[in-house]
């Protein structure tokens, strides 16, 4: 009986992961370390930012999530933004310092666009619900020097809530 379950969970294993070995991979890596589509279909399209852009470049946009539990760290999540177009997040247990701010070997990337204070971001980020990779998008509004983000959409499963960078 014992052997049985054994030969089952053994079948089962080798099963997930020719599965998941066999699944073509839609990323590549690039040499910095980031991972980008091997066919790009981003629903936001880049554009040059002028000098008229409500975003700081020089800034990090950044939420802290405090939790409950004292054995927690908090969560830091932020944006960097480029005037080409381009976004850069990260996650982090630790406020993020000048050097990891640079570090441009970890996080997601994508593309933002503005229209008035509307931003729209999306980026490509690891789907563990496909074991592959897939588009996230968020929109918000840009409130001074906070970005506040109301909707998330990614396999066409949308999320609304208030989060504020």
């Amino acid at each position: 009986m014992m052997m049985n379950r054994m030969s089952v969970a053994l079948m089962v294993l080798f099963g997930m992961l020719c599965v998941t070995s066999c699944m073509p991979r839609n990323d590549r890596v690039l040499p910095n370390g980031l991972h980008w589509p091997k066919h790009p279909k981003f629903s936001v399209s880049p554009k040059l930012i002028g000098d008229s852009s409500p975003l700081d470049f020089d800034a990090v946009y950044c939420n802290i999530t405090e939790y409950k539990e004292p054995e927690l760290d908090p969560t830091y999540d932020w944006f960097r933004f480029w005037a080409n177009g381009r976004v850069l997040t990260k996650s982090s247990s630790r406020s993020p310092t000048p050097d990891f701010v640079e570090d441009l070997s970890s996080g997601n990337i994508g593309y933002y666009e503005v229209n008035g204070l509307t931003i729209i971001i999306e980026t490509f980020v690891p789907d563990s619900g496909v074991l592959n990779w897939s588009y996230f998008r968020m929109e918000g509004t840009i409130e001074g020097d906070e970005i506040v983000f109301y909707r998330s959409e990614m396999r066409k499963e949308i999320h609304e809530y208030r989060t504020v960078y």
